[in-house]
C-alpha cells in the first residue's frame, strides 16, 4: 500500500497537492471538512485513514501524548519565517 498523508490546516494546501502529484494519497484537512477541528479529531481521522499526519503544530511532537509506535506517523515541520 502506498504511503498516505493527512496535511494539517497550518500548512498550505499545496503540500497535499504536491504529494498527490508525486503519486501519494494525500488530503488536506480543508478538503475533508476538518477545518477548525480539534487536534484529537484530526489525529483520529489520520489514524482511521492509516495515514501519516503532516503538521506545523508543535503539540503533535509531544511523545507523551502521541507515543512513537502507537500511530501511523506524525511529521512536525518547522517553517522558516519570512
Amino acid at each position: 500500500m502506498a504511503q498516505r498523508f493527512i496535511v494539517d490546516e497550518d500548512l498550505p494546501e499545496a503540500v497535499a497537492v504536491m504529494l498527490a502529484g508525486m503519486g501519494y494519497w494525500a488530503k488536506h484537512v480543508r478538503r475533508i471538512s476538518l477545518r477548525g477541528a480539534s487536534d484529537q479529531t484530526v489525529f483520529q481521522h489520520a489514524q482511521n485513514q492509516k495515514a501519516t499526519l503532516i503538521t506545523a503544530d508543535k503539540g503533535f511532537g509531544d511523545i507523551r501524548r502521541f507515543p512513537v509506535g502507537n500511530h501511523y506517523g506524525i511529521i512536525v515541520v518547522r517553517l522558516k519565517k519570512s
